[in-house]
């Protein structure tokens, strides 16, 4: 776990100490720089209305003891942008391994950053290389297995270090025969990888066979469950977030499309048809 390395001391920054302090800000997992963030910051400064902010630097004692920014990036560009000093408290912590540096990064201003942020510096804290859409929803996934709106957005990506081989194969399933140009926009669900963690658990070979009949609709006929789970899930949107807004597709709440998919899977498994019934008023069935 990080550590402070030292007292936090308050220090005025200069346009040319902000330029020294950004050499350190070159970390794969750091957000992009937001133009508009950084604007108003040196608006604020120009003024003598902005008030005193955080620098965070995290030491990596397994990388040779060099100093990476953490937090304060937009706050520096703004002052080299202003030309105004600017009063600041430095923090400087040890780390021992790259997983201390995404947790130190996800400490900072949790509130500004987004999921996406979180989720990228906890995968290049972790080595996993799969797209960050993808590993954004097997987060989202992982966390509504856990019951989860509620958690922090730091909570939600630690989920990935203890559940790396289930998102390997939640990548995989979505990253095969792209060359195909198969579309998975009805898979792409936090929902449906609920579902997916919940399948590949009980039983690894079936889930890659059912979930790729659901993904590719190949061969299928119109009685097999994975056919009737590809169906409902072309024709279906979550009624929550950005699902919400699409036009002309059938709306379902979180709870309905994870156990239609663990009814089907269920049918699939004991070799059964299924017409994907389902009780609002009932749990989400258990996996078989």
């Amino acid at each position: 776990m990080f550590a402070l390395s030292a007292k936090p001391e308050v220090v005025q920054i200069s346009p040319r100490m902000a330029e020294k302090l950004l050499v350190h800000n070159g970390f794969d997992g750091q957000r992009p720089l937001r133009p508009k963030r950084i604007s108003h910051l040196a608006n604020e400064m120009r003024r003598g209305e902005f008030t005193t902010a955080t620098i965070g630097l995290a030491k990596e004692n397994y990388n040779g003891g060099r100093f990476m920014l953490v937090n304060g990036q937009h706050t520096l560009n703004a002052c080299i942008v202003s030309g105004a000093t600017i009063t600041a408290v430095v923090e400087k912590y040890d780390c021992e391994d790259p997983r201390d540096i995404s947790l130190l990064y996800q400490k900072y201003d949790d509130s500004a950053r987004s999921l996406s942020d979180v989720v990228k510096m906890e995968c290049v804290s972790l080595g996993i290389q799969w797209p960050l859409r993808i590993a954004q929803l097997v987060v989202t996934g992982l966390a509504m297995r856990c019951g989860g709106r509620g958690m922090s957005k730091s909570e939600k990506a630690a989920l990935l270090k203890d559940n790396l081989q289930v998102g390997a194969f939640i990548n995989k399933v979505f990253n095969t025969d792209v060359e195909k140009g198969t579309s998975i926009k009805h898979m792409t669900k936090g929902p449906v990888v609920a579902a997916m963690a919940a399948t590949w658990e009980k039983c690894q070979r079936d889930a890659e066979i059912f979930w790729a009949q659901v993904r590719d609709g190949e061969g299928l006929s119109k009685s097999m469950p994975s056919y009737r789970v590809r169906e409902y899930l072309r024709e279906t949107v979550s009624d929550f977030g950005a699902g919400a807004r699409v036009i002309g597709m059938r709306r379902a709440t979180d709870h309905e499309i994870i156990s239609k998919c663990i009814s089907g899977w269920n049918a699939y498994r004991r070799k059964q048809s299924t017409a994907l019934k389902y009780f609002a008023d009932k749990p989400i069935p258990a996996a078989v």
